[in-house]
């Protein structure tokens, strides 16, 4: 599934288009788009059906509380299920200046992140102007990847990184595949809020099942030790007069 967002920007809302486009080989079905806004998520309607190359559309309103926010990040997700009713999901994002658009203050990174099935997920902060921030940091996941905690608070010194660590796990996504998360990462400024979005990559890894060697030995482990006392047994059986 692909999505492409446009937005309109006014003083007291702002209009989210949202297009997503089955880009795959069969169609989706009970498809649902999810955009998590500051004041809570808002859902389209439910597609039943979307054919191969077919798209579907939805137009979000949100009414902006004020001058509260400078710039807004706004997390969607995308949700869907095969013929079989197997769920997917994925993750996108749109940030958005409200009025003047606030100077770069942070910069954040992120490295692809292997599950196999659970792996830790770092953000590392830095400072883009030179002075210390207090930041909070959220990560939306694939509905299929589950997140720990839900949000982090960072302390960003002048220099060096600040880091939010997120711990994850795979519970439904399919082995060998890549799945998109999105961060948000808010400070709370004189001026008013400022959130910025930044995108990273987890790989879902073939379970390596590291407890089957050691079920094999166990089960070879207890044969031999049966079989030890068995002739133990008739050793003794043998010798009785």
């Amino acid at each position: 599934m692909g999505t492409q967002t446009t937005a309109e920007v006014y003083e007291d809302r702002v209009l989210l288009r949202v297009a997503t486009t089955n880009q795959g080989d069969e169609p989706a079905w009970n498809v649902r788009i999810e955009a998590l806004f500051p004041k809570g998520p808002q859902t389209s309607k439910l597609f039943r059906r979307l054919g191969v190359g077919a798209t579907a559309e939805h137009t979000f309103e949100w009414n902006t509380p004020g001058a509260r926010y400078r710039r807004v990040a706004i997390p969607l997700l995308t949700h869907y299920t095969d013929s079989n009713y197997y769920a997917f999901s994925g993750v996108s994002g749109i940030e958005l200046a409200l009025g003047e658009p606030p100077a770069l203050a942070l910069e954040a990174s992120t490295e692809m992140v292997d599950l196999d099935p659970a792996g830790r997920f770092p953000i590392r902060l830095s400072s883009a102007d030179g002075e210390p921030h207090a930041v909070r940091v959220r990560l939306v996941t694939p509905a299929e990847i589950s997140v720990r905690p839900a949000s982090a608070d960072v302390e960003v010194p002048v220099t060096g990184d600040g880091i939010a660590s997120f711990e994850l796990e795979n519970h439904t996504g399919l082995p060998d595949s890549v799945y998109g998360v999105w961060a948000v990462v808010t400070e709370d400024t004189p001026e008013g809020i400022v959130e910025s979005g930044v995108g990273g990559t987890v790989r879902l890894l073939e379970p390596s099942y590291p407890t089957f060697r050691f079920a094999v030995g166990t089960l070879f482990g207890s044969a031999g030790l049966l079989f030890l006392a068995w002739q133990l047994g008739a050793f003794r059986r043998f010798r009785r007069p």
